[in-house]
């Protein structure tokens, strides 16, 4: 197979992924329902695009090093890992023109699942998504999961305290045969 025709392929299907989330996302925003809490996104505006030089800046800006981080892991590395997986789903969230969350996965060889491996919402308290990152990612994790004709979303290995979250967002939580936790939901 061709490998720009490759990359050109799957480059066109994660545009398409996150347009169709985006759009889906907004959609939720403008009618009032991203969120049953009482709380109103209305008048978010909401971007989702590549994990690309921009959102790397953005996160060195203004996450790096910040004392809130639940999680150290440095994305220029890990984005730099990901570069060569062809079944790559990756995505920064922006609402009002600031980063509000990134994530990074793959589609399995057999399109069984689709995989988020990582999830990182901004460790600024104030930021438009509070609380609906991991809403946010599983909207966004769908809209991937069905251009890559995959059956399952998982969230792998989520941070305990997160796993009530994808229950409520009508994951179910599964181990593999290594005992590693995970989070799946049929597309």
């Amino acid at each position: 197979m061709n490998y720009h025709f490759t990359t050109d392929r799957y480059n066109a299907m994660r545009a398409a992924a996150r347009a169709a989330a985006q759009a889906r996302l907004q959609e939720l925003i403008d009618a009032g329902r991203l969120d049953d809490s009482g709380k109103s996104y209305i008048g978010c505006d909401i971007h989702v695009t590549p994990v690309d030089k921009s959102a790397l800046s953005a996160w060195r800006t203004n996450w790096e090093g910040h004392a809130d981080r639940i999680y150290d892991w440095d994305w220029i590395r890990e984005m730099a890992g990901w570069r060569t997986t062809y079944r790559r789903t990756d995505a920064a969230i922006w609402s009002n023109g600031q980063l509000c969350g990134l994530l990074v996965g793959c589609a399995s060889k057999g399109r069984e699942f689709l995989r988020i491996d990582l999830l990182e919402g901004s460790p600024d308290v104030s930021h438009a998504l509070k609380a609906r990152v991991a809403y946010c990612a599983a909207e966004i994790g769908m809209a991937f999961g069905w251009i890559f004709a995959c059956q399952n979303l998982i969230f792998y290995r989520p941070v305990t305290a997160a796993i009530p979250i994808y229950e409520d967002l009508g994951f179910r939580l599964a181990t593999t045969k290594s005992n590693m936790p995970y989070c799946m939901k049929e597309i």
